[in-house]
């Protein structure tokens, strides 16, 4: 029963790894998209490397220490998402309207 049991807590790490994973997968797409976003509405390519470099900053410098950046913190990254998640939304709508 040693063996099973150890199973299924590397089981369940491994499963909280992939959920875990998959989150900071899609939350830096999404914040991606902010400074692409930047980019698009001031048509400037150095606006859009400035605003990226800008996010990179704040959201992975350590403040202090490596366990004190704000990517560690759910709630920053999943309002960065959502804010990433609207921006891609309307930015697909307005180039979806400019091509046709």
């Amino acid at each position: 029963t040693g063996h099973l049991t150890s199973s299924r807590i590397q089981s369940t790490n491994f499963l909280q790894f992939l959920l875990t994973s998959f989150f900071y997968f899609v939350a830096t797409i999404a914040t991606s998209m902010i400074s692409l976003y930047v980019g698009l509405k001031t048509k400037s390519s150095v606006t859009t490397i400035v605003a990226a470099v800008i996010i990179s900053l704040l959201v992975n410098g350590n403040i202090g220490s490596s366990e004190n950046s704000l990517s560690r913190s759910f709630l920053t990254m999943g309002v960065l998402t959502l804010i990433g998640i609207v921006i891609t939304v309307i930015s697909l709508k307005n180039v979806y309207r400019e091509n046709v």
